[in-house]
């Protein structure tokens, strides 16, 4: 088509171009040309009793049929209408939001209910900004409108359609997004008021015929930005008083409370929100409230805050061994905050900051979204096929010529069990023991020693605390301890440090390591034999304190002691386990401070000639560079020539990547210390992972995917596909069946969904 000449008005209209025509692919073609009704359909015929030949069955209006605009219900019952027929003219968009509209009333026809259409969703705004105070916006700069730039005068505009403004620029376009301050409400597609005012039909007049019962009062500010992880907008507070009971009642931090009487009555901790003393910042206030007067700053994914509809993904976290199931909330690729199922999981409802808010390194720290192969002395972006090839290639040459014990392997302690389960596998293939994680020799002798699950601290009349500080380590952990506690159950701590629970404890024994081992010998006798025995080998100044501990552990019908791995000697672990042996009974949970290293020794990782888990005098083997040590104490400086590393969010040491040294690391981010490798692999960070951890009670969990990874890979992929280019088939060759494997070799241990 093309514009002919001017009629009488000046105006062209479209007329054909001849040899214009051309053909255009499609799969579905939506013709929407109509200019008038066609009333021909809508009349009656005759002998079909549907009204006298030419009478029109539905009622018009100006040459349109008539249709409600909420229900696109016509005067005819069970009759519809919507699109140009009702409308006019218009465009495809419209028509099909008016099909929208009638499937939601039909439906309502056909259940029998009244054809009301979708309710209208309750909003209500401050106001316009000309009527807000300007004080609001005071901590932000005032940028001014961009206006794009006039490339035809008013005359010249006259003479065709050609664009009269130049448009934005990319660069003034972004310009122009970072004026906007806000989109809404954060809590919008959450929020539990606008959910009741939507079901009982309350709309933005209605408030109108409420007293205003705060005329007097100065208004409260808009945002108190002063808590590290969490936003407090009085404004949309409703005082219904959950976020102090959660704090008080679940977490028992005391962080928020009622300020003031009356109309005056506020959600306020002493000083600013919240006390800074007190809060956790577990993030559980922000899970319960209702109306979004508490919420999560700005996800480190965006610049603004949404508000954003979110999907949710059942996750555990895997940032300690205690393994609790979380609720990641993305959008549009990102992370956007973190919930917590109210009853499932070995958490209960509990959070704390770990889980609440370290999902975010996923977006900040540099990805690796291609395979990274050392070229010339530098690192250069290669192919998925060209990365795996070159690692196949050059681990099975080595294995040729240096022997297959040149090779080691390191898994990451926060890895999940499919991953170690393939590494295992491709070590054990290749011929070599060299399978390493983070702890160092003798650390699967501690995790042996584990008898009983969390569940055992509710039912035990005794608990001994030994050298773990629980509230800062495993906060939701020691939520659960203190509740024990405040049931009845006898808490005694032996510690150097001051922890979060020495007020809940009957007894607190403030020593050194080697007091305590003096004090874990002496309680393990008199756990076995008259008080008065054991008495003489404490210290004076303990006496008194530690009678106390051993009366209680003699009355002790299921004592239980909670320990903290990270740094036990294994002086330390054989006094434990004679502790044990003094009472039948008696339980020992040796905590971890990451997320799968039960899984990791149930997977094979760390078994091999020379790792036997025999403990040597002066071994601290929760060291967090043992393994580090230990990979070139028993390969060999010279003798280790290739390493492959599957590492997860921590940092790996700059050791591992040295002249000589052929390394392959499977890592989400690209690193300093990992400039010297011989290829990157993009892997995945937590929330883009899917497979199962073993927690410290020995519980499997499955956690689930909650984004794509931005590398195209998952780790078990790379590793199996690593494998298969090596010669090694799999039987299991799909992650159904590498998760049967694995819950295989868990059993007989518990199995839980995330």
């Amino acid at each position: 088509m093309t514009l002919g000449e001017p009629d009488a008005s000046g105006r062209r209209r479209p007329v054909p171009l001849e040899n214009s025509e051309f053909l255009l692919p499609a799969d579905r073609v939506i013709l929407a040309i109509g200019q008038v009704l066609d009333e021909t359909s809508l009349q009656g015929e005759a002998g079909n009793g549907q009204g006298a030949p030419g009478e029109n069955l539905l009622p018009l209006d100006g040459g349109w049929i008539q249709a409600d605009p909420v229900t696109m219900a016509t005067p005819v019952p069970g009759v519809f209408a919507g699109g140009d027929c009702v409308s006019g003219p218009a465009t495809v968009v419209e028509a099909v939001a008016a099909g929208r509209i009638a499937a939601l009333a039909i439906g309502q026809y056909l259940r029998g209910e009244p054809v009301t259409g979708e309710a209208a969703c309750y909003n209500c705004r401050k106001g316009n900004l000309e009527e807000l105070d300007p004080a609001e916006f005071q901590e932000f700069e005032k940028k001014e409108r961009v206006i794009p730039a006039q490339i035809l005068s008013v005359t010249e505009r006259k003479k065709g359609f050609a664009p009269y403004q130049a448009g934005l620029t990319p660069e003034q376009a972004r310009y122009e997004a970072e004026r906007c301050l806000s989109c809404g409400c954060s809590d919008v597609f959450a929020c539990r008021l606008r959910e009741l005012a939507t079901a009982y039909g309350i709309d933005e007049q209605d408030r109108g015929r409420f007293p205003v019962l705060r005329q007097d009062r100065e208004p409260s500010p808009v945002l108190d930005l002063s808590h590290p992880y969490i936003a407090y907008d009085p404004n949309k507070c409703i005082l219904c008083g959950l976020c102090v009971r959660a704090c008080r009642e679940a977490q028992g931090s005391n962080a928020l409370n009622f300020l003031h009487r009356g109309l005056e009555t506020t959600i306020l901790a002493p000083g600013r929100f919240p006390a800074a003393a007190a809060c956790e910042s577990c993030g559980l206030c922000v899970v319960v409230c209702p109306t979004g007067a508490l919420s999560n700053k700005t996800a480190p994914a965006f610049a603004k805050p949404g508000p954003w509809e979110t999907r949710k993904t059942p996750v555990i976290c895997p940032h300690c061994g205690v393994g609790c199931s979380l609720t990641l909330h993305s959008s549009d690729g990102r992370v956007m905050e973190t919930s917590v199922p109210a009853t499932s999981g070995v958490n209960h409802g509990l959070l704390c900051v770990k889980g609440a808010y370290h999902f975010s390194a996923a977006h900040k720290e540099r990805r690796l979204t291609a395979p990274l192969l050392r070229v010339d002395g530098t690192l250069q972006e290669t192919t998925w096929e060209e990365a795996i090839a070159t690692a196949a290639r050059t681990f099975t040459e080595l294995a040729k010529n240096y022997g297959p014990e040149s090779i080691a392997f390191f898994v990451a302690p926060n890895v999940t069990n499919e991953a170690a389960l393939l590494t295992a596998a491709l070590a054990r293939d290749l011929g070599t023991d060299n399978l390493f994680t983070t702890p160092g020799a003798g650390w699967q002798r501690f995790l042996e020693s584990r008898k009983g699950d969390f569940a055992t601290l509710a039912e035990s009349d005794f608990i001994l605390l030994y050298r773990v500080t629980p509230g800062a380590d495993y906060p939701v952990l020691a939520r659960q301890i203190k509740k024990a506690a405040e049931n009845g159950s006898w808490l005694g701590i032996m510690h150097h440090r001051t922890t979060a629970l020495d007020p809940a404890a009957r007894a607190v024994l403030r020593a050194g390591r080697e007091d305590c081992l003096q004090l874990l010998t002496a309680l393990a006798r008199a756990g076995s034999a008259a008080p008065e025995t054991a008495l003489p080998e404490v210290e004076g100044c303990f006496r008194k304190k530690f009678a106390a501990f051993a009366a209680a552990f003699r009355r002790a019908k299921n004592p239980a002691v909670v320990c903290d791995t990270r740094d036990l000697s294994w002086q330390e672990l054989r006094r434990l386990q004679e502790l044990l042996s003094a009472h039948e009974r008696a339980t020992l949970l040796p905590l971890v401070p990451w997320g799968n290293i039960y899984g990791l020794q149930k997977m094979g990782i760390g078994h091999g000639p020379g790792r036997s888990g025999e403990l040597h005098p002066g071994a601290a083997p929760f060291h967090p560079q043992a393994a580090f040590t230990e990979i070139l104490a028993v390969a060999g400086q010279e003798k280790c020539k290739g390493l492959l590393a599957v590492a997860d969010e921590e940092k790996l040491p700059a050791s591992f990547c040295r002249p000589g040294l052929f390394t392959v690391v499977v890592t989400p981010f690209y690193r300093e210390e990992l400039a010297a490798a011989g290829l990157l692999l993009p892997g995945t960070a937590y929330p883009e992972t899917r497979g199962s951890y073993l927690n410290s009670e020995g519980r499997l969990q499955w956690t689930a995917q909650a984004l794509t990874p931005p590398g195209g890979k998952e780790n078990w992929q790379i590793l199996l596909e690593l494998a298969e280019k090596m010669g090694f088939c799999r039987e299991a060759g799909d992650f159904q069946a590498i998760a049967a494997e694995v819950q295989r070799l868990v059993a007989p241990g518990r199995e839980e969904s995330g």
